[in-house]
């Protein structure tokens, strides 16, 4: 309660999907999320996904090597993220800062198309229509 007063304002729904993506999909231990508990209050479809699917892109695709936090990368600004993973990448993937844009904004498909571009994946998540 401490480091997210407002907690108890989120919805039994919107904190069980958001821990079933962050322990399922994300691969996060419980005790990270306890610790962490911000994550739960961000928007799984706005931010969470779309952030995680163009990362999960960027490593498929060999240009993000090393090991995030993934607490950083959810929390940083929309602006500081954008300028660290979206548009140092935009010339090894064409579409790449469309695509991330349209996930942020709900919109059909998003960053989770850019996965069309690889090999098939395993083990693909649907969250409201979307996955990655």
């Amino acid at each position: 309660m401490r480091k997210l007063p407002n907690f108890v304002a989120l919805s039994e729904k919107k904190i069980r999907r958001a821990v079933e993506f962050l322990k399922r999909d994300v691969g996060l231990e419980g005790r990270y999320i306890v610790q962490r508990p911000v994550l739960l209050s961000y928007s799984l479809e706005r931010r969470l996904l779309p952030r995680h699917c163009l990362l999960k892109v960027l490593r498929t695709k060999g240009l993000l090597n090393s090991e995030l936090d993934y607490y950083y990368t959810a929390a940083l600004s929309e602006k500081k993220f954008v300028n660290k993973f979206v548009h140092p990448y935009e010339d090894h993937i064409a579409g790449l800062a469309d695509a991330y844009a349209s996930g942020c904004s709900e919109e059909r498909n998003g960053v989770a198309s850019l996965l069309s571009l690889q090999t098939e994946m395993d083990g693909v998540k649907v969250y409201a229509g979307k996955s990655c």
